[in-house]
């Protein structure tokens, strides 16, 4: 009976190093598990720290190239500021100056030619036949200025266009004439209204006309168009055409049903309301065309003003 329990006693003590050996394993485990977790933890920590700091110096970049360019869309504005100071500064000086002179020329006696010839146009252009063709291309040129806006906004076709400018084209050959100087001056107005209607259909021409009833706000978008677009910023069609609706709304005339008249149109409602719709840097070329617009009106004004005071003489 004491040997079995002898026995017994031994068989425990065996067992002990091999259940401690067990549990050291796993703490070993254990460790090595912790351990792989905290490097692969470090590992994702380190990544995430360099792309942090790619993106900080991504950022860095960026800042400092948006910096620069509004440096120099800065400097553009101060430089189109100066030049729209300066030319509301010539306009005083250049509306008194054509006045003087449109007042000596009310004075001089007629020149040998009084008026505009047609007939010395055809005759001209039969001795220079190049003529007709390269004055033929500015007038296209003129045309797609000044009804570009229109093609977009009646949606036209080429073969649309292609004709409208054709016929008119030719009706302007048909009427030009010969002034002192000598100088081209195209007497003709625009095509009958059944050959309109049959180039645009009835909907184009109801376009057509409204278009042309606020002409010269068109033109006036137009113009602040190319200016903007030569300071890289162009204007949307949308804006072009708000804008010139801006300039038509503030005219009574238009407003009243009648074609725009630009010496009636309040400007410095056109001004405030423009530069809502504007970028800066549009704005911007959109003040030196106003300025222009307001030396032409002063001139035109001058002009009148002088042509008013020789009826009441």
């Amino acid at each position: 009976m004491l040997h079995g329990v002898h026995v017994a006693n031994q068989d425990m003590s065996d067992l002990r190093p091999i259940s401690q050996k067990r549990v050291a394993s796993f703490i070993v485990s254990i460790v090595l598990l912790l351990g792989l977790s905290l490097i692969g933890i470090g590992i994702f920590e380190l990544r995430e720290v360099r792309r942090t700091r790619q993106l900080l110096e991504e950022t860095d970049k960026r800042y400092d190239f948006d910096r620069a360019r509004l440096q120099l869309l800065t400097r553009d504005l101060k430089a189109a500021d100066g030049t729209v100071g300066e030319l509301s500064k010539d306009v005083a000086q250049a509306s008194a100056a054509e006045t003087a002179r449109v007042a000596a020329e009310a004075k001089a006696p007629p020149g040998p030619f009084a008026g505009e010839s047609s007939a010395d146009w055809q005759r001209f252009a039969e001795m220079y036949p190049e003529v007709r063709q390269m004055l033929a291309d500015v007038h296209r040129l003129q045309i797609e200025r000044d009804m570009g806006l229109f093609y977009k906004q009646a949606g036209l076709t080429p073969e649309q266009i292609s004709e409208y400018e054709s016929k008119t084209i030719g009706l302007f050959d048909q009427n030009e004439a010969l002034a002192p100087g000598p100088r081209f001056n195209t007497v003709a107005g625009q095509l009958p209204d059944d050959q309109l209607q049959a180039i645009f259909g009835q909907q184009g021409f109801q376009q057509y006309q409204d278009y042309n009833r606020m002409m010269d706000a068109n033109g006036f978008a137009v113009n602040v168009q190319s200016m903007s677009g030569y300071a890289g910023a162009p204007l949307s069609t949308d804006q072009e055409q708000q804008l010139a609706q801006i300039v038509a709304n503030n005219d009574s005339n238009y407003t009243g049903g009648k074609p725009l008249q630009l010496n009636a149109v309040n400007w410095a409602n056109v001004e405030a309301q423009a530069q809502t719709l504007l970028s800066p840097a549009q704005w911007a070329a959109a003040q030196i065309i106003l300025a222009k617009y307001q030396y032409y009106l002063g001139v035109g004004q001058a002009r009148q003003n002088l042509a008013n005071v020789s009826a009441d003489k």
